[in-house]
């Protein structure tokens, strides 16, 4: 796995709830990613989330 989508991936599973589930807000991700909505957007689809 590339670094970048490793990178990706941690910051998903750092939105894991109790139950499993992986739901941040578009808004949360771009925020904790440090990247444009856009951008969280695209990493979110890349790893299979969406």
């Amino acid at each position: 796995m590339p670094a970048e989508d490793l990178k990706n991936f941690l910051f998903l599973l750092s939105f894991l709830t109790p139950n499993g589930d992986c739901a941040p807000a578009l808004m949360q991700l771009a925020s904790a990613m440090r990247v444009s909505q856009i951008k969280a957007r695209e990493s979110y689809a890349a790893a299979g989330t969406t």
